[in-house]
């Protein structure tokens, strides 16, 4: 089953993507080569679920896929917590969250606050 599966996505008039379908190899490593802007952080960021494609199948399951941003940002419709706890792998985030909860209480901030650190 593709992982992508005839994907379009539009941003204003420009075509990014058009009709583009991706195939990943469980357990393997996949590299997407391109010019810049041709469309490879789109293909991640509807990959990951962070966009939606205006067309087409995710069959990409969010919560085992991991991602890294070029630039450092927080996503904003989540918490600090959830932010944080993005990085690791779902089975992993019951087990950190305490020590995660401890940690930012420790430097006052305030783990429940969604799209912005208040301390």
């Amino acid at each position: 089953m593709p992982a992508l599966e005839n994907i379009v996505k539009h941003f204003g008039d420009k075509c990014i993507l058009k009709g583009m379908t991706l195939n990943l190899v469980e357990s393997g490593i996949t590299c997407l080569l391109g010019a810049s802007g041709c469309g490879k952080s789109t293909v991640l960021r509807i990959a990951a679920g962070l966009t939606e494609a205006d067309s087409g199948t995710n069959n990409v399951d969010a919560e085992h896929c991991g991602v890294v941003f070029q630039d450092p940002r927080l996503v904003p419709w989540l918490t600090v917590r959830e932010n944080l706890l993005l990085a690791l792998p779902p089975q992993r985030r019951k087990e950190v969250d305490p020590l995660l909860r401890s940690t930012l209480s420790q430097v006052e901030l305030d783990f429940d606050e969604v799209g912005q650190i208040m301390p």
